[in-house]
């Protein structure tokens, strides 16, 4: 049985003439061959988006829609992706802080090792000018921080 055809006749922009023309190109199709094909995938589309709105189903059933299905699957693909990649960058940076809290720690025994303990009478002048150099310290770590951001 052959299936009756019926015409439409329409204009469309520049933009979208280009779009479907190349689109036939690509695929080795006619221009009309294309519109067929997106406005029967539009429909179809459509009444699956309705349907899912509609009859939204129970939740942790698989929805039947092939297009949702197909998008959803992208979806989580693509995330599944950046997670893995950030998961990777945490256990990086993780593995840096680690080596950087190991070498402070060495730094500091190693600095405690070769100083002298200062007499008690040294202590107050000792702890003012500790608590300038850790001032200028600091600024300078913030300098740091301004020139990396």
């Amino acid at each position: 049985m052959q299936l009756k055809k019926y015409e439409i006749k329409t204009y469309v922009s520049k933009d979208i003439y280009q779009r479907v023309t190349q689109e036939a190109l690509a695929r080795r199709s006619t221009r009309a061959k294309i519109i067929r094909d997106g406005l029967s995938e539009y429909f179809l589309l459509r009444e699956e988006m309705a349907s899912a709105v509609e009859s939204p189903g129970k939740l942790g059933e698989n929805h039947t829609g092939k297009v949702i299905h197909t998008l959803l699957a992208r979806t989580e693909e693509r995330m599944k992706i950046i997670v893995d990649h950030l998961e990777n960058k945490v256990v990086e940076n993780n593995t840096q802080l680690i080596t950087l809290i190991t070498m402070v720690d060495r730094f500091y025994f190693d600095l405690m090792r070769y100083l002298p303990k200062l007499p008690t009478e040294l202590m107050n002048q000792a702890i003012a000018t500790a608590k300038i150099r850790y001032e200028q310290w600091q600024e300078e770590v913030k300098k740091i921080r301004m020139l990396s951001t």
